[in-house]
């Protein structure tokens, strides 16, 4: 099965991009590796635990939670309501997070994984 079953599509590009922005700015084949490993690490332990993250009602309001890579500066956004739980977004915690995340109140029919 993929590491990616319970990433959705746009966090699946947020990912991408991260990835090839490290392999372009810092030329480093193992750095980008690493922080791969560690976001589709983090995606497997929310699937079988969604409990994990925190709440952060100034961005999302429930049942939304977040998860922090803070050695790469990313933060991971999942719906643990989904079975599996569902990462949203894998965003850098630089960037102005609020117009990011505007679009997750959608339907949740929206926020499935393809």
């Amino acid at each position: 099965m993929s590491r990616f079953r319970n990433f959705a599509p746009q966090a699946a590009a947020d990912l991408d991009h991260a990835v090839d922005w490290l392999l372009d700015r810092v030329a480093a084949p193992g750095a980008a590796e690493r922080l791969l490993t560690a976001v589709l690490d983090a995606g497997e332990r929310l699937a079988t635990r969604p409990q994990l993250g925190g709440r952060r009602p100034e961005l999302l309001p429930d049942p939304f939670r977040f998860w922090s890579l803070p050695r790469f500066g990313l933060l991971l956004v999942y719906d643990p309501t989904a079975s599996p739980a569902v990462i949203l977004r894998v965003l850098n915690t630089a960037q102005d997070l609020g117009p990011l995340l505007a679009d997750l109140t959608g339907p949740p029919d929206e926020r499935e994984p393809d």
